[in-house]
């Protein structure tokens, strides 16, 4: 899995590139080579910025408990 840096680095240029209207790129890819991403569709560079957003809020939350559960009695 991609570090929280490298996550955070394709979501601001995902939202950049949304935001010049552009569905088509080149990145560098983890080996040094460029890649060709193509998006069909602004619905689908959304879903791709929400995918990352989630990764990362899931990485930087530390592992924090998302729920309670309480157990009580009456103590009779």
């Amino acid at each position: 899995m991609a570090s929280l840096t490298v996550l955070q680095a394709r979501l601001d240029k995902l939202r950049s590139i949304r935001a010049k209207g552009v569905r088509e790129f080149e990145i560098m890819s983890g080996n040094g080579s460029m890649r060709r991403i193509s998006y069909s569709s602004d619905a689908d560079i959304a879903a791709a910025i929400q995918d990352l957003e989630r990764q990362i809020a899931s990485m930087s939350s530390g592992g924090r408990v998302n729920s309670v559960v309480f157990r009580t009695t009456k103590g009779l």
